[in-house]
């Protein structure tokens, strides 16, 4: 996973957001979570870690003192990429990067943040990008 602007081990705040739609398996939600405890072992950051399928749901905030995180997501749904952004400008947080973690089947965007915005693709159907931000594959061999 790329951060932003990463001179030293601490990084402000990030967002990272699990797509917990129908169409993301446990296998994929474990990888996931993988990520999460990946970035907290290398970084003096904060998490706040966010749900989404339609809705989305405050999973928590974590420091490296957490790890490993364990998480019980919730969703399984539908998919609409905008309400974590929204949750996000609700709750103040000014996050230093959003990483959206998703297989990004879906054509709900919100309108592009003020903040960098990583989509860390599972790509198990083929190639796709995301309308802005940038779009990686973690994808896993």
């Amino acid at each position: 996973i790329y951060l932003p602007g990463m001179r030293n081990e601490e990084i402000p705040d990030i967002v990272m957001v699990l797509d917990t739609s129908g169409s993301i398996d446990q296998d994929q939600i474990n990888y996931f979570v993988a990520k999460i405890n990946s970035v907290l072992s290398e970084y003096k950051t904060k998490i706040h870690v966010i749900y989404c399928d339609t809705e989305a749901h405050y999973g928590g905030e974590y420091g490296p003192e957490d790890q490993p995180v364990s998480l019980k997501p919730i969703g399984y749904g539908g998919t609409d990429f905008r309400p974590p952004f929204k949750m996000v400008d609700d709750m103040g947080i000014e996050p230093a990067a959003l990483i959206y973690m998703t297989d990004l089947e879906c054509y709900d965007y919100p309108v592009e943040p003020h903040y960098p915005v990583l989509w860390a693709l599972w790509n198990k159907y083929g190639k796709y990008v995301a309308p802005w931000g940038e779009t990686v594959d973690i994808t896993p061999e």
